[in-house]
C-alpha cells in the first residue's frame, strides 16, 4: 500500500496510497482518507488526476486546510496538479477536490514527509500529444524528493523514467475508465538543474507530466 523512506539528514518520507472515485461530480469528498503518521512538520503532498470534458480543480482541501497549487497541467480530456500543505495533526482527514467541467473521474494519491521547508524547491508540467512528454530541467537537491505524475487520455501501458542518477520509485501504473494514471517519487541524492521526469505510451494520445521537487531543510 505505501512505501518508505529517509532521505539524507533523516527526512522521513512516505508514499501513504491512492484512492479513485469513478463518478460524476463537481465535488470530490475522500472521507478519512490516510494521511500518514503525524509530525509537527508534516507536509502532505496531494496529486489530483481528472479525466473527462474539460476537466480542471477548483480547490483542493485537506482535514479543512486549503492545498497550494504546486504545478499543473491538461489537454483534452485529462488533467492533473500536484498541491500541498504542512498539516502537523491527525492520522487521517478529509480530502476534497472541488472540480469544474465534466469530470468523470477523479484519483489522489497522498505523499507525506516531515521537513522545515514551507514551498516547493522546484515545479514543472508539460503535455503533449504524442507517445511521450517531458518535465524538463527539474531542479533537485541531495537529501530532497521528487513528487512525479503522469495520465494519458487512452486506457493503455504508461511507464515512468527519471533521467537522473537517483531511482524513480513507481508507486503506481494503471488504466481504467479510458485512461491510465502514473505516479512516482525519486529520492535526491545529487544537486542538478538538469534532470528530466517523462512518461511513454505505445499509442499517440493525449499526455501530460508532472514534477514537484521539494527540499530537506533542518529550518
Amino acid at each position: 500500500m505505501f512505501n518508505r523512506g529517509a532521505i539524507g539528514f533523516g527526512l522521513d518520507f512516505q508514499y501513504v496510497g491512492q484512492t479513485t472515485d469513478n463518478t460524476t461530480r463537481s465535488t470530490y469528498t475522500f472521507s478519512s482518507h490516510d494521511l500518514g503518521t503525524p509530525h509537527p512538520e508534516r507536509m502532505v503532498v496531494v496529486i489530483a488526476q481528472l479525466g473527462g470534458t474539460s476537466p480542471a480543480v477548483s480547490s483542493m482541501t485537506v482535514a479543512g486546510t486549503t492545498l497550494t497549487n504546486a504545478t499543473g497541467v491538461g489537454l483534452a480530456g485529462v488533467r492533473q496538479v500536484i498541491r500541498y500543505a504542512k498539516i502537523p495533526a491527525g492520522s487521517t482527514g478529509d480530502i476534497v477536490v472541488n472540480v469544474t467541467g465534466t469530470v468523470t473521474t477523479c484519483r489522489v494519491a497522498v505523499y507525506r514527509f516531515n521537513t522545515a521547508v514551507t514551498t516547493t524547491l522546484d515545479a514543472v508540467s508539460n503535455s503533449a500529444t504524442g507517445t511521450s512528454v517531458s518535465a524538463d530541467d527539474v531542479e533537485c537537491v541531495s537529501g530532497g524528493v521528487v513528487i512525479c505524475a503522469g495520465i494519458s487520455d487512452i486506457n493503455q501501458t504508461i511507464t515512468g523514467a527519471w533521467n537522473g542518477a537517483d531511482t524513480l520509485t513507481q508507486d503506481y501504473s494503471t488504466g481504467g475508465l479510458g485512461l491510465a494514471r502514473f505516479a512516482g517519487n525519486v529520492l535526491t541524492n545529487e544537486d542538478i538543474a538538469v534532470n528530466d521526469f517523462s512518461i511513454s505510451v505505445p499509442s499517440s494520445d493525449s499526455l501530460v507530466v508532472s514534477a514537484a521537487s521539494f527540499a530537506f531543510s533542518r529550518g
